[in-house]
C-alpha cells in the first residue's frame, strides 16, 4: 500500500503550512525510513502525476520486483486550475496521487510543498536543503528518476538542476536517470548511456494510474497520447510492445 505526507483530515493544515506532516509510522524524525535488504527507487519530480506520466510503468514493474519505491513530489500542482481555490485543489491532487501510488504499489510519497514557478527561490531556504538531503539520505536510493533538463516545463528544469547540485554537494554516486514529460518523443542529442525497461506487464496500470488524476483532464487529453507514442517508439526499437526510455546523467 502507498502511503503520503499528507493524510485525511490533515490535508488542509499540510496545504496551508507547505509542510510535510503525517508521516507513516515507519518515519523518524519525519524522514521515511527504508527497509534492509531490498534495492530503494526514489523518483524526484514537479507536480502530482509527473511521477507516472514519466516512470510510472517503471515503479510497477520495480515495485512488482520486490524494489521500494519512493516519490519525492516537490509541490501540490494547486496552480494547474487558476479559478478553483488553491487549497481545495491541492487537497484533490494530493488524494488522486495517493490513489496513483496505491495502483503503482509505491511504498511512499513526499510532498514538499514548494509553490510552483518559485521552486528556484525557494530551494535557496536552508531548510530545505537540509530536509531534501535527510530524505535522500534516509532512503538511500540505488537510483534516481528525475526530470530532463531539456524538458518543455520549467519547473520539471529546475527540479533537475536542483536534485543534481543536491547530489554533488552530497558526493553521492547513486545513478541518475532522467525523462522528459512535455516533449514529443524521447529525444537527447549526443552519446549518453540509456536505460531501458521493459512496462509491457505494467502499462496497462500506468494507463490506469494516470486516469486516477481527474483533475487533469486536460492534460491527460494532451499527454496520454503522446505517452502512448513514446512507449510504442522505445519498445519497437529494443523488441518490446511498451517501453520507457531514460538517460542516465551521473
Amino acid at each position: 500500500m502507498a502511503r503520503t505526507t499528507a493524510d485525511g483530515a490533515d490535508e488542509a493544515s499540510e496545504v496551508a503550512s507547505g509542510d510535510a506532516k503525517a508521516l507513516p509510522a515507519e518515519a523518524v524524525n519525519g524522514i521515511p525510513v527504508s527497509k534492509p535488504g531490498a534495492e530503494n527507487i526514489l523518483v524526484i519530480v514537479a507536480h502530482p502525476d509527473d511521477e507516472v506520466f514519466g516512470p510510472g510503468g517503471t515503479m510497477a514493474r520495480y515495485a512488482a520486483e520486490g524494489k521500494n519505491i519512493f516519490a519525492m513530489i516537490f509541490s501540490y500542482g494547486e496552480g494547474s486550475h487558476p479559478w478553483i481555490q488553491p487549497e481545495l485543489l491541492a487537497k484533490t491532487r494530493v488524494r488522486e496521487s495517493r490513489a496513483a501510488a496505491d495502483m503503482l504499489q509505491a511504498k511512499q510519497t513526499v510532498f514538499l510543498g514548494f509553490k510552483e514557478g518559485r521552486f528556484a527561490d525557494e530551494v535557496k531556504n536552508k531548510r530545505f536543503k537540509t530536509r531534501f538531503k535527510e530524505l535522500i539520505k534516509s532512503i538511500k536510493p540505488s537510483k534516481i528518476f528525475t526530470h530532463s533538463r531539456r524538458d518543455l516545463h520549467a519547473d520539471h528544469r529546475a527540479v533537475n538542476r536542483i536534485t543534481l547540485d543536491t547530489l554533488r554537494t552530497m558526493r553521492s554516486n547513486c545513478e541518475v536517470y532522467t525523462f522528459e514529460i512535455w516533449n514529443f518523443l524521447f529525444v537527447q542529442p549526443g552519446n549518453h548511456t540509456r536505460l531501458i525497461v521493459d512496462v509491457t506487464d505494467q502499462f496497462s496500470t500506468k494507463i490506469a494510474a494516470l486516469r486516477k488524476f481527474h483533475s487533469q483532464y486536460m492534460s491527460l487529453g494532451i499527454l496520454l497520447p503522446i505517452v502512448y507514442l513514446r512507449a510504442l517508439f522505445a519498445g519497437y526499437e529494443y523488441g518490446y510492445r511498451y517501453a520507457e526510455a531514460f538517460t542516465r546523467v551521473q
